[in-house]
Formats: C-alpha cells, structure tokens, sequence
C-alpha cells in the first residue's frame, strides 16, 4: 500500500480533495469490516444495500 503512494508521489498523481488515502492497513481492514456488516444487514433484513451503503459512505468521506 506505501508502494502504490510512493508511485502515485513519484508519477505526480494529482489526488482529488475528496479522495481517501488509505495510508494504515487497519483503515482498509475496517472499511471492509463495515461494509460486510452493513450487507449482512440489508440481507436479513431485506433492506436495499444503497440505502445502507450511500449514507456509510457519505459518512467515510467517499462519494457512493
């Protein structure tokens, strides 16, 4: 994950304002934890996964 940082640094990638930089393991480690949680949610509960993912994302920061 460094690796693709450090290339995206050397090539000047230009990041966006709003993108995420997931800079520790542990943030994508949790990412991945909410989103499964969320799905396993909205399947027992018959809920859309949009309605349950959009406002999730919005809260990280992300653009759904």
């Amino acid at each position: 994950m460094k690796r693709v940082h450090e290339i995206k640094k050397m090539q000047n990638y230009a990041y966006d304002e709003n993108d995420i930089k997931f800079e520790r393991n542990s943030s994508i480690i949790s990412l991945a934890a909410l989103c499964m949680l969320s799905s396993m949610i909205c399947g027992a509960t018959g809920v859309a996964g949009g309605m349950v993912l959009g406002p999730l994302f919005l809260k990280l920061g992300m653009i759904p």
